[in-house]
């Protein structure tokens, strides 16, 4: 995978190749998506605590849309991840809140293997949900004047950067 650099005014699509972003296939459609990212750095305040983490993650905080060429099989790249992380978390919230319920209404001897069942069930989600995150097309960097893609499929990226460099060439 690769990355590319979009600057601010290339974002709303029209300048990209009519490849899909994540495969390099003929691109049928565009998909808006909001990218957000942060400096690693804040994520080291979570050890000063959740107050200062979540000042500063607001605080530093940088958002941008971007207008992203996608085939049909990737058409929901971004959408399948969110529904995973979003109806995961809903889902273990709701066992978590039932099985506080019921949980003295239980048979003591079935405490241990919910238990058990639970921590490596959220384990297992949590893992997943990582590697979803990780393998996603997602901003590595965004400054005021553009934003840069990791995870971007090379063919896509080398037709991106031929076409830039014929712009700059036209002008």
């Amino acid at each position: 995978m690769a990355r590319i650099r979009v600057y601010r005014d290339e974002t709303n699509g029209k300048y990209f190749p009519r490849l899909c972003m994540r495969c390099g296939e003929p691109a049928d459609r565009d998909v808006p998506q909001t990218f957000v990212w942060m400096p690693v750095w804040v994520n080291f305040l979570i050890l000063m605590g959740l107050g200062p983490w979540i000042v500063m993650a607001l605080v530093m905080r940088k958002t941008m849309r971007v207008v992203a060429p996608m085939c049909e099989q990737h058409r929901g790249h971004w959408r399948t991840r969110k529904l995973f992380v979003w109806l995961g978390l809903f889902g273990w919230i709701v066992t978590a809140v039932t099985l506080g319920i019921v949980w003295d209404t239980l048979p003591r001897a079935s405490h241990g293997p919910l238990f058990i069942i639970g921590f490596f069930g959220f384990l297992l989600w949590v893992i997943v949900g990582m590697v979803l995150a990780n393998n996603a097309i997602k901003a590595v960097e965004i400054r005021d004047r553009g934003i840069e893609l990791g995870n971007v499929n090379k063919e896509f990226a080398d037709a991106w950067r031929e076409q830039i460099k014929q712009l700059e060439d036209d002008y």
